[in-house]
């Protein structure tokens, strides 16, 4: 699918040729790349009417506006004349698409029309995306919400931020396939970038690199096609690479410069010969047509007079000899036709001239009577009108010695006659301007040829062109009797400027060329910044022994194209280079610095080390989501995301609404009887002789009842029968074994089961959470009734629900839960099934362990630490990092002003981790570096004071300083 500049620019080509018809291949391309693109609108236009039909609103919106913008595309494709071309390609038999279906435009504006707030359910489904980390739907539903709620300033700034994300990936990208040189893969993710619809900044390196490579690659292609002749597909081909180097200011190296300008005056050559051809086929039919003519009439016996004749002699003579302008070989039965016809026309000529004469003589005889007494004055007219025809004939043809003559033969008696009188007075004007044209030229000559008598003076060259230009046209204004000698006066000249002239700019040039080969790379830049001014001097002296005409001797004028060539080239070389080490000092952000970086490796000024230390830069993903999650949260990388949005955390530490899984595992934890309805019950034995039974106590899931036999039952597990494994089975008692079953108590779990409110921790009303886990898990570690191994077994049920979300359950914000978990999962807490601490075997192993364990683990408050760290790193990323420049190659700190200065800067050390690496004593002006630093590595300076932002947290959240110490994120080490 083109882009919406490309669609424009054959729109623009289209109306073109609307108005101006050009070759047919051309004109079918046009059709052809139209109507297909009128097609795919028309497919996407009909699949957005559809999904909107069927309700499906987002998803035809989001189809919509995937790049190029569905509407904005169908306005550029509906233009004014887009009718007129519609029939223009039916008539001609050229592909052509039907118009775009009205009711479909009007479903899809419907839909843009309706608007949205801020409750919408898109909103919904872009925070679905945001928190399954993809950005590119994110971005996909943003740019729709945009469009439906244009006054949501929030949607603006978070689409800035998403598209500035997509595009640092996707130029890391680029950066990553123009690294493995392929260059279809170089194509290929140019046309996904472009039609990603990001911002990409025209100057970016990365882009222009991208570009270049692009241009080089349609550039070997046109060289096929010109292998193969296909001189009008080359044409297209240097087309579009001077429109992408216009609209993208690409510079191609030199190599592929002059290969494209082979091209194109390859390509022109091809078009000139080829209209060439056309014209002469033009020609050769209007010819045939005129001889065609001709020779009809000439069949048919057809007589013309004089009139007719020489217009058709004028007329054929024309035809015939712009066919012969081409300098082709006219076909011989051509050639023989149009001497047949030009042989009958003068024949008709001649015999027209002869009727005249016959018609002369009998007028003649008829009136000789009549005007014998008027002859000498009628020859005295006569003489006259000849005369004055013959003076009118010679100034239009500008014969000055025939004029002169002329003139100096006129009889005295001709002053006494005004009309002939008045003729003479115009031929003597006639005379006078051209011999003052004469004087001028010789004057203007004699100028030159003094400054070449005196050797071409320096303080002369500079007139030398204007002079020689304007002797020239003095030259072209002369009559034709003059023109000969005059230029051969200016021949002459001429040749002794050339030798004058070759002599000097040799010499020039070889100075010049002798300085240039200070330009190289290699040199370094001071010593090319200091050639250049120098050649640039001489090139400059040099200017008046270039001045034309007469034409410059090609030899010299190559060289001179060629220094000259080489001069802007080493100019914008060094410029680019010395742009890019200021874009280096002057960068305000991160972005612009690393653009810089890329435009200075770029220039081949660049050195060995300078490459290396910038690859190793580029190698890492360097931006401020790494800076905050290398510095904050080392150990937890996919929450690195949220770091540059910490407005939209939520504190609760417990997400709003379980999913259907986190229920079935918390509903089987709930609805567990070991947990909620044991009573602990007491079996008193009948003290009858021989009574193998003593008393003991026994586990009862609910409570001891009268079954139908009389006996006393219930669902019984009895330690004393079982003791390494649990079995609740229905079990009746008589008074021959018991005289007495006594209810002591409820289980001290299901007391702290119910205490604790594990049966709660899912609203029955709303469907929501009302607790977060790492306080379930805190209340357990203080719990001090229930057994040890009952605690162990919740912990890891509830483990269960939260390891489904960790994020939005809060763990990464607490590091002490894995040391927990791994020391319970050390006591074997992981194997605990659901009643163990009722099993004597299991609960002798094990409780004694884990409530040692447990009381150890009161001291250490799971949420408390959790939401000091999360409102630790809140307010840090809050407050921010502010760029501040960068360490260059040397360790030297290159900073730029900020607000306050920096007592500590942090950056990328060689390990490729963000880190503090510069730091200085209050009121100092040196930064002693505290890391091996990566050379080039950008500096950032934290807007806040980390000391004093952790001692506010610690007092807002009434953590102590001691627990905090051993989990503090890298940015707080030695902060406290």
């Amino acid at each position: 699918m083109m882009t919406l500049t490309q669609t424009e620019r054959l729109v623009r080509k289209i109306a073109e040729v609307a108005a101006h018809p050009v070759t047919d291949t051309q004109t079918a391309k046009l059709a052809h790349d139209y109507a297909e693109l009128c097609r795919a609108a028309n497919r996407r236009l009909e699949q957005c009417a559809l999904m909107i039909e069927a309700g499906q609103f987002l998803q035809a919106l989001q189809l919509s506006e995937t790049v190029p913008p569905l509407m904005d595309l169908i306005t550029l494709l509906s233009f004014r004349q887009a009718a007129d071309w519609r029939n223009y390609c039916q008539a001609h038999q050229l592909p052509w698409a039907e118009p775009f279906y009205d009711k479909y435009i009007r479903l899809l504006n419907e839909a843009y029309g309706k608007g949205i707030a801020g409750d919408h359910p898109f909103y919904r489904d872009y925070r679905r995306a945001v928190m399954e980390n993809d950005d590119a739907r994110a971005f996909s539903i943003l740019r729709v919400i945009a469009k439906l709620n244009p006054s949501d300033t929030n949607t603006k700034e978070e689409m800035k931020r998403l598209e500035e994300k997509l595009l640092r990936a996707k130029m890391e990208s680029l950066r990553q396939v123009l690294a493995g040189g392929d260059p279809v893969n170089i194509q290929a993710s140019l046309e996904q970038l472009e039609a990603s619809g990001l911002p990409v900044p025209a100057s970016h390196p990365v882009w222009q690199q991208a570009q270049v490579a692009r241009c080089q690659l349609m550039l070997r292609r046109a060289e096929e096609l010109r292998r193969d002749e296909l001189w009008q597909d080359v044409e297209v081909v240097i087309e579009e690479i001077h429109s992408f180097a216009t609209r993208y200011n690409v510079r191609l190296p030199d190599t592929d410069a002059d290969v494209w300008t082979a091209l194109e005056e390859w390509a022109t050559e091809k078009r000139a010969a080829y209209e060439a051809q056309q014209d002469f086929r033009r020609a050769v039919s209007a010819l045939e047509y005129e001889a065609d003519s001709l020779t009809t009439q000439r069949a048919s016996g057809a007589t013309f007079n004089k009139a007719r004749a020489l217009a058709a002699v004028s007329s054929l003579t024309a035809k015939w000899t712009e066919a012969e302008r081409f300098g082709e070989e006219l076909a011989d039965d051509l050639v023989v036709q149009y001497k047949e016809c030009l042989g009958w026309l003068r024949q008709q000529i001649q015999a027209a001239k002869r009727r005249q004469l016959v018609i002369a003589v009998v007028m003649t005889l008829v009136v000789l009577g009549a005007i014998g007494a008027a002859i000498p004055s009628a020859i005295n007219r006569a003489w006259q009108r000849d005369y004055e025809q013959t003076l009118k004939q010679l100034e239009s043809v500008r014969n000055v010695s025939q004029v002169e003559s002329l003139l100096a033969g006129a009889p005295d008696s001709s002053k006494t006659n005004p009309k002939l009188a008045d003729s003479l007075g115009k031929a003597r004007d006639f005379m006078a301007r051209e011999k003052g044209l004469k004087q001028t030229f010789d004057k203007k000559l004699d100028a030159l040829k003094q400054i070449a008598t005196a050797g071409f003076a320096s303080s002369a060259l500079a007139q030398v062109g204007p002079d020689r230009t304007s002797c020239g046209h003095a030259l072209g204004l002369l009559a034709p009797e003059y023109q000969a000698e005059g230029t051969g006066a200016l021949d002459a000249w001429d040749q002794r400027w050339q030798t004058f002239r070759n002599s000097e700019l040799g010499h020039a040039l070889n100075r010049a060329e002798e300085v240039a080969t200070a330009l190289n790379a290699t040199n370094g830049i001071e010593p090319v910044r200091a050639a250049i001014p120098q050649i640039q001097a001489m090139l400059s002296g040099a200017v008046p022994l270039q001045a034309q005409p007469p034409a410059l001797d090609q030899g010299l004028a190559d060289r001179l194209v060629r220094l000259t060539n080489k001069i802007e080239s080493w100019t914008a070389t060094s410029g680019k280079w010395e742009q890019a080490q200021a874009a280096l000092v002057s960068a305000s952000s991160l972005d612009p610095y690393m653009e810089a970086l890329d435009r200075l490796v770029l220039s081949p000024f660049a050195t060995v080390a300078q490459k290396t230390a910038v690859e190793g830069i580029k190698s890492l993903p360097i931006d401020q989501e790494t800076l905050l999650g290398q510095l904050l949260l080392p150990n937890d990388r996919p929450a690195w995301d949220s770091l540059t949005n910490v407005t939209g955390w939520s504190a609760s530490l417990m997400p709003e609404q379980p999913t259907s899984q986190e229920k079935d595992l918390y509903f089987k934890l709930r609805d567990d009887k070991n947990v909620r309805d044991v009573n602990a019950y007491e079996l008193i034995t009948n003290a009858r002789p021989n009574n193998p039974y003593r008393s003991h106590p026994i586990f009862v899931q609910g409570s001891i009842a009268l079954d139908s036999s009389g006996l006393e039952s219930g669902m019984v597990h009895d330690p004393a029968l079982y003791r390494d494994s649990l079995h609740f089975v229905h079990t009746g008692y008589s008074d021959w074994d018991y005289i007495k079953i006594r209810r002591l108590y409820r289980t001290l779990e299901c007391d702290s089961y119910e205490r604790l409110g594990l049966g709660d921790l899912i609203d029955a009303t709303t469907g929501n959470y009302q607790k977060p886990i790492l306080q379930i898990f805190d209340q357990l570690n203080q719990e001090n009734k229930a057994s040890a191994v009952f605690r162990a077994f919740v912990t890891f049920k509830l483990l269960a629900v939260a390891e489904l979300r960790p994020a939005e359950w809060g763990f990464p914000w607490c590091p002490s839960l894995a040391a927990h978990i791994q020391a319970l999962t050390a006591l074997e807490a992981k194997e605990i099934q659901s009643g163990d601490w009722m099993v004597p075997e299991r609960s002798d192993k094990l409780e004694e362990p884990l409530q040692e364990y447990f009381r150890k683990a009161r001291a250490n408050p799971l949420e408390k630490q959790a939401r000091f760290l999360q409102q630790l790193v809140r307010e840090t990323c809050a407050k921010g990092f502010v760029f501040a420049g960068f360490i260059d190659e040397t360790g030297t700190p290159v900073l730029r002003p900020i607000s306050a200065p920096a007592v500590e800067l942090y950056g990328w050390s060689r390990g490729g981790t963000a880190r503090l690496l510069l730091r200085k004593a209050p009121g100092g002006e040196i930064y002693t570096t505290l890391a091996p630093f990566l050379p080039f590595s950008p500096l950032f300076a934290f807007t806040g004071d980390r000391r004093e932002l952790l001692l506010q947290t610690l007092n807002a959240i009434s953590y102590p300083a001691a627990l905090a110490a051993p989990i503090l994120p890298p940015f707080f080490e030695g902060a406290l």
